[in-house]
């Protein structure tokens, strides 16, 4: 697991809320301080759904793709949000070069903050990766592997990172 500062933080956020930076990647959750506090679970809830929808779903999570409007709708504004908390994942077939059999996603947490600790306003994007196994396992490739990969996959889509 590491901890990445973006330093171009209204880059992200349009690459976010308008662009392709998340295209494919699955919704896990998001959490805003808005007016409200807002907590949206990206598991599909499958009995709204009907036996066709059911059937085409390949997944048990939404894709960004599919609710990044209304999480589009819901942030941008006239008040930036006080504090945001995403948390994205990817399959472990999209990550060829690690051990992908007991590998359920890799993760990626994206935290907004507007104030630190001590309640001094101070504007904060940080990526933090992880790994959810299927199993225990002492190997850590896939940690490394993939603690590797996201900067590497936001310097190719113009986006540097800054370990924390």
């Amino acid at each position: 697991m590491k901890a990445f500062i973006v330093t171009d933080i209204r880059t992200f956020m349009a690459g976010l809320l308008n662009g392709t930076l998340f295209k494919g990647w699955e919704f896990r959750s998001l959490e805003a301080g808005l007016i409200s506090h807002v907590s949206i679970d990206g598991k599909i809830n499958r009995p709204y759904l009907t036996e066709e929808e059911r059937n085409a779903r390949r997944g048990n999570y939404l894709l960004w793709d599919e609710i990044q409007p209304k999480v589009k709708m819901l942030i941008q504004g006239g008040h930036t949000p006080s504090s945001l908390s995403l948390t994205m994942a990817i399959p472990p077939e999209r990550i060829t070069d690690a051990p992908a059999d007991s590998v359920e996603s890799y993760q990626l947490n994206i935290r907004f903050e507007t104030t630190d600790e001590s309640g001094n306003a101070r504007t904060r994007l940080m990526l933090v990766t992880g790994v959810s196994t299927k199993t225990f396992s002492m190997d850590k490739t896939p940690d490394r592997v993939w603690d590797q990969k996201v900067p590497e996959y936001f310097r190719i889509k113009g986006l540097l990172l800054e370990e924390a």
